[in-house]
């Protein structure tokens, strides 16, 4: 069972899309990293991404995801029906750093993550990005602004959720939605 897996400039000789297909399926790998002699590729916290910060391998069996502050994306299904990952944060963003939007299907079916925290810069959720995620209590967005776009459908998907955020500069404010 292949837990952690480093990338060479060798394997990416062959078809890199075959190989991170069967990566991205790997049941029990939680890490990936990337042997010095790789240009073009980059891993944080376990997660491979392309130079241009695109998700490339998304281990199967992680439990905890910090998405780096040079991240202007999670992609369409980057987690989807990952089982494993209990746990979202996401590193405090500076004002040269990307904003950032979360994906149709980004976390979809993670039917063990609990808690999201994504402090600052996220402009955009899209209404399915946590579908399916039936252990998800708390959503924490301490720096959403009005004018940035949370679909508020996503809270329909849930149970015993709550959003915390600042709105237009007021105290943190927390909405909760129960059934």
């Amino acid at each position: 069972t292949v837990t952690t897996f480093e990338l060479t400039a060798k394997l990416l000789e062959n078809n890199a899309e075959d190989l991170f297909a069967a990566l991205n399926a790997a049941p029990a790998l939680t890490t990936v990293t990337v042997a010095s002699d790789v240009a073009g590729y980059q891993s944080v916290g376990g997660v491979l991404y392309t130079a241009d910060w695109e998700m490339a391998v998304v281990p199967s069996a992680m439990t905890e995801f910090v998405i780096p502050k040079q991240l202007p994306e999670i992609g369409y299904d980057a987690f989807r029906d990952n089982t494993s990952l209990v746990t979202v944060s996401c590193e405090a963003r500076g004002e040269s750093d990307p904003d950032l939007e979360i994906a149709s299907g980004a976390f979809s079916g993670a039917t063990s993550l609990k808690t999201v925290t994504l402090p600052g810069k996220v402009t955009y959720i899209n209404y399915s990005a946590f579908y399916g995620c039936s252990a998800l209590t708390t959503l924490n967005l301490p720096y959403l602004t009005a004018d940035d776009s949370l679909e508020y459908d996503i809270l329909e998907n849930f149970l015993n959720i709550t959003v915390k955020s600042t709105i237009n500069g007021a105290k943190q404010s927390t909405i909760s939605v129960n059934s």
